[in-house]
């Protein structure tokens, strides 16, 4: 069940903030090296909270320049995920051609003053990261508890996904989402490993 449905059924509304992957640092003002996860200003009074270690940011979004306040690594608890497919920005029920898949991920957030309840957004090549890093840290958090003694779900783990380095493409070819910058395809940094990506369980 989804918690959009879960909502529905106690007949409740519910209001969480809104943090979006950015792909680009050449789309936030000053411009920063590598992308990274922004809260707009508006998402953050609902939060009541900022990202732990954010600063305050103007970002270039579709919808045109907003203040936010981002951050190049954020420490997440992910409580369940949904997928779409989207074109032109509306959801489609399956592929069509020029389709992008958007990941949602409903999460605790460290913020300056402690985890708040929020939802992380993640599109085209960003989602597929995603998902490779949350599969890698179920199956790490499934390993260790086991070898403890009793499984636990990877929701009660925190993980902590940081901004990897931009990838070099061959010239000419494009992506979904932005295009070559530079000659350098800005792909989503999201990654799996000792580097750029850890895990930190507890």
């Amino acid at each position: 069940m989804s918690w959009k449905s879960a909502a529905t059924q106690i007949g409740s509304a519910v209001a969480l903030p809104l943090v979006q992957w950015v792909n680009d640092g050449g789309m936030v003002i000053p411009r920063q090296p590598k992308g990274g996860f922004a809260l707009p200003q508006s998402e953050a009074g609902v939060a009541k909270d900022v990202l732990k270690g954010a600063i305050p940011v103007t970002v270039r979004f579709r919808g045109g320049d907003e203040t936010a306040y981002f951050s190049q690594q954020i420490r997440v608890a992910v409580l369940a995920t949904r997928f779409v497919w989207t074109r032109n920005g509306v959801p489609t029920p399956a592929y069509a051609e020029g389709a992008r898949g958007k990941v949602r991920v409903l999460a605790l957030i460290e913020g300056e003053h402690g985890p708040f309840m929020g939802v992380l957004t993640f599109s085209g090549l960003a989602s597929k990261d995603f998902w490779a890093a949350w599969r890698s840290h179920r199956e790490r958090v499934r390993k260790q508890t086991r070898a403890a003694g009793q499984e636990a779900p990877a929701s009660i783990f925190f993980m902590t996904l940081r901004a990897g380095t931009q990838e070099k493409n061959e010239p000419g070819q494009c992506s979904d989402h932005g295009g070559l910058v530079g000659g350098v395809l800005p792909r989503s940094g999201l990654h799996r490993g000792p580097g750029p990506v850890s895990y930190q369980l507890g």
